[in-house]
């Protein structure tokens, strides 16, 4: 079975103009659909189901990191350490994978560092607290380690962009 992905860009979050220029190691920002359909992308339902303040907060981060991705430069290289770190490690398959969160006002979005330069945003979180609650955490963990599976498996379909 595919693992439906979509590449995040500019227009997938309805901003108008062109997307960044590509530099040198680019990576690709990709969420998870639950179809091979645009609109079932998980993480832009979620950005959706936020209060206002925090969507737009979700909407100004999501912005940033399309030009952090584009840049091709490790994420954490654009933020201070307490706006971007690691929020929760596991292991899985032998090895210890780490989700990392960049915060913007209440919101906090993670995201997994794959494999061919994809990075996988998984949650637009609320914070209402500093810490994850085990919820969140295992929500995290569910969906990296599907990641992985479909990395491993070569199991990615593309969706395409409405």
């Amino acid at each position: 079975m595919a693992y439906h992905l979509r590449i995040l860009q500019r227009r997938s979050i309805g901003i108008v103009g062109p997307e960044p220029t590509p530099g040198k190691n680019a990576r690709k920002l990709v969420a998870w659909c639950a179809e091979n359909d645009a609109s079932t992308c998980e993480l832009l339902l979620q950005v959706v189901q936020l209060e206002l303040a925090p969507r737009k907060a979700a909407l100004l981060e999501l912005a940033k990191l399309i030009q952090v991705a584009a840049s091709g430069q490790p994420v954490a290289e654009f933020y201070d350490e307490k706006q971007c770190h690691k929020t929760h490690s596991f292991e899985y398959k032998g090895k210890t994978r780490d989700v990392w969160r960049v915060r913007r006002g209440d919101v906090r979005v993670t995201f997994y560092y794959g494999q061919d330069k994809l990075i996988l945003l998984t949650h637009a979180f609320p914070k209402h607290k500093d810490r994850l609650t085990k919820a969140q955490e295992r929500d995290l963990q569910r969906a990296v380690e599907a990641f992985i599976d479909a990395e491993e498996a070569e199991k990615f379909s593309y969706v395409t962009e409405p």
